[in-house]
């Protein structure tokens, strides 16, 4: 059987984890992103617990515990300044808890953990502000896949 090669546009949280979980299985993996860092667009912080669930799957609880993070303890309603409402958050002893949890950081960990495996071949920064290219020799032994709003714009 042929070896593939597969490139993941977008380094994003379904993109850093493809790619390690692709190069942990030994396929070789190019992962490229359009932003100059990972510090970039904001795109929401919440962990739900199905969340933290599949990042423990892939073997990660213990990393994701020590990036910067806040458990929810409790939900509070407002109208205008006025509290109307507070009731503990009744999984917040669990260790999928909803927490709040930098993306920046998470996706950070996860590039680093993959960079650490010799099937990531590489971990490409592109940014239109840099006018940046890639120039494929054999597009023949590729795979291509995209997520995201924006990934070939």
């Amino acid at each position: 059987m042929d070896s593939k090669r597969i490139l993941i546009v977008g380094a994003g949280p379904t993109g850093a984890s493809l790619a390690l979980l692709l190069a942990r299985r030994g396929i070789d993996v190019v992962l490229i992103e359009r932003e100059s860092n990972l510090h970039r667009i904001f795109r929401g912080e919440g962990m739900m617990p199905g969340g933290i669930e599949a990042l423990a799957q892939m073997g990660l609880r213990e990393k994701i515990e020590q990036l910067p993070h806040c458990k929810l303890d409790r939900w509070e309603y407002y109208l205008g300044q006025k509290l109307l409402a507070r009731f503990p958050e009744p999984d917040r002893n669990s260790p999928n808890a909803i927490r709040v949890l930098s993306q920046p950081h998470l996706l950070e960990m996860m590039v680093a953990e993959a960079r650490t495996l010799s099937s990531l071949i590489y971990v490409w920064i592109y940014s239109r502000r840099r006018g940046a290219r890639w120039v494929w020799q054999d597009w023949r032994s590729w795979s291509f896949g995209c997520w995201g709003s924006d990934n070939l714009g």
